[in-house]
């Protein structure tokens, strides 16, 4: 299972670059930093993207 996981984290990673292109046109912010988690048992998949900026304050504005 561990294996698993971490092959599917290095592809995840490997797509990092694509990812951090789509963020920037879909919210017009840089990606700072990402971080990622999958779970073994279910397969459910948390991603979180640490953005240049506040996102939930310009989208309030």
């Amino acid at each position: 299972m561990l294996s698993v996981k971490r092959i599917r984290a290095d592809l995840v990673e490997s797509g990092r670059e694509q990812l951090g292109k789509m963020i920037l046109e879909l919210t017009g912010e840089q990606v700072v930093s990402f971080h990622t988690d999958i779970s073994t048992r279910t397969g459910e998949r948390v991603m979180v993207f640490v953005l240049s900026d506040n996102l939930e304050k310009k989208l309030i504005e």
